[in-house]
């Protein structure tokens, strides 16, 4: 191999290489180079690596063995939840004051919402409930269950909800009686001492 600058060659010239050739077929090891084919290392290892500071460097045993260690070992496996979800939570998510972002629109009634959907349902709330302040109206009967509706006022308008004690002091006041008459006790006399009388004068 002729050096670089160490011209004329003397000799045979059919066995002389060029410094340009020699860079076209080996490696130098102080300019580098790229590889053209694999390398097969027949068995044999690559020493002095440096800790890789690319993606695409090769990596010494002592970089590999650091980040092993630093993650999960195979058996604790069992422990994590997986990323596409065929594991579940075994206990309470504390999420540390973080966000979880990226929900779809909820299909069943256990899972997370987004605060669109919320939005969405209070906005939409005022037509579902009765209004405390009188603003909306009833869509329908009000069951009210054998319980009591309490404080109401005296009516002002024919179609208001009357209480009792209004009731009571319109039939005091036009002297309304009642429309069916007194019991007679001697209703329920038996005619003979073989005879007996309900209140309904059933006779047997």
């Amino acid at each position: 191999i002729v050096p670089k600058d160490k011209y004329p060659v003397q000799g045979d010239l059919n066995k002389v290489i060029s410094y340009e050739t020699q860079r076209e077929i080996f490696l130098s090891k102080r300019e580098g180079g790229k590889m053209l084919q694999p390398i097969d290392m027949n068995g044999f290892s690559i020493d002095n690596l440096p800790l890789p500071t690319a993606n695409d460097h090769a990596c010494n045993k002592v970089y590999v063995d650091n980040k092993v260690n630093s993650k999960a070992d195979r058996s604790d496996l069992d422990d994590y939840m997986k990323l596409d979800g065929s594991k579940s939570m075994t206990g309470n998510l504390n999420m540390d004051n973080n966000r979880i972002t990226n929900l779809p629109s909820p299909y069943f009634s256990h899972e997370a919402v987004t605060k669109d959907y919320v939005t969405t349902v209070m906005n939409h709330l005022p037509s579902l409930f009765l209004d405390r302040q009188g603003k909306s109206s009833m869509l329908g009967n009000l069951n009210m269950n054998n319980h009591l509706i309490q404080n109401v006022k005296d009516p002002d308008n024919t179609d208001d909800c009357a209480n009792k004690k209004y009731v009571d002091s319109q039939i005091s006041k036009a002297n309304i009686k009642p429309s069916h008459t007194p019991k007679n006790a001697f209703k329920y006399l038996m005619d003979d001492v073989n005879e007996w009388s309900s209140e309904y004068n059933i006779k047997v």
